[in-house]
């Protein structure tokens, strides 16, 4: 019977030990490219619904959570390209207006895929209101969004 229970705490040290090793080491679980552009649409058109604009400087939300989905790099040419007053449209979704269908209608799918990039498509809205575009992401710790264009 002592056998047993030190073969238990052997083993429940060794998951320990190997569930500390992932965290110290940084190790965090990624999103596929489809489910990060689906959590970043279904986060950003509820912030532009309540109003609350995460690319402005003015923004009172979680400004850290952008980063989550979007890269770096994206993320830099939007500010300043507000900076200069470059863009006179919401970048992600190539529009001056915010329809509610967007909301209840968000659909992606990976249409190319490396190691390094992805490709997805997105569309946001039905019928009169649906419109189209080509997510590009990049992977770098993990997928994020670097390029959204519209498709005729």
């Amino acid at each position: 019977m002592r056998r047993i229970s030190v073969k238990k705490f052997l083993l429940m040290f060794l998951l320990l030990f190997i569930s500390l090793s992932k965290v110290m080491a940084g190790e965090t679980e990624c999103a596929s490219p489809q489910e990060t552009v689906l959590h970043f649409y279904r986060w950003y058109l509820n912030e532009i619904k309540d109003e609350k604009y995460p690319l402005t400087q003015n923004y009172n939300g979680d400004k850290t959570r952008i980063n989550k989905w979007v890269s770096s790099s994206l993320l830099g040419e939007l500010k300043e390209g507000q900076l200069h007053g470059e863009i006179d449209y919401d970048y992600f979704t190539h529009a001056q207006d915010f329809f509610e269908s967007w909301l209840t209608h968000i659909n992606a799918k990976v249409i190319k895929q490396t190691l390094s990039q992805s490709e997805v498509q997105l569309s946001l809205g039905e019928k009169d209101l649906l419109n189209e575009y080509k997510v590009e992401l990049n992977h770098e710790s993990c997928w994020k969004i670097n390029s959204v264009q519209p498709v005729s």
